[in-house]
């Protein structure tokens, strides 16, 4: 299947813009092989990425090249966090593994918890988000140990959560 005429600009492709081993290609099916074409194509045009973007994407994350419902995920953090599409590009480019997260039982409650544990409104949850995006992944893998820390601080300081 690799050899066939149809795939072999679809081949240099993945090998050249998104640097996949080309090894790896040779295994693949027809059906398969133009799918993460396709796959990429559409999170470039998505996101806005430059191909160097895309493959360091890629190279970091290449499951996103077959994940399930990655243009939900996307349409959510966009909705959720109002961006642009150059702001949501750097939102993934900066912490790429927020896309691994399921929207509903990962980041929508993590955003929650955050904005409700600060007391913060959607502007100030949106400007937080934009400068550390890898707050969601941090809150989604540590909540209880990143709630005892504000406790301590919040204590040690004196301040209540309402201000």
């Amino acid at each position: 299947t690799y050899a066939t005429t149809e795939n072999k600009s679809t081949v240099v492709y993945l090998t050249d813009v998104l640097g996949l081993d080309s090894s790896t290609i040779r295994s693949l099916e027809d059906t398969t092989i133009g799918a993460l074409k396709q796959q990429a194509e559409w999170l470039q045009l998505r996101l806005g990425l430059v191909d160097s973007e895309l493959r360091m994407l890629v190279r970091e994350l290449p499951q996103l090249l077959y994940m399930p419902k990655l243009g939900e995920r996307l349409a959510f953090l966009q909705n959720r966090l109002r961006r642009d599409k150059p702001s949501l590009k750097k939102t993934v480019i900066r912490a790429p593994n927020i896309l691994l997260l399921d929207v509903n039982s990962d980041v929508a409650p993590a955003l929650d918890w955050l904005q409700q544990r600060l007391d913060l409104t959607d502007h100030q949850l949106n400007r937080i988000i934009k400068s550390m995006p890898t707050i969601v992944n941090l809150i989604c893998e540590n909540r209880d140990a990143i709630e005892t820390k504000m406790n301590w601080l919040q204590g040690t300081l004196g301040v209540d959560n309402k201000k």
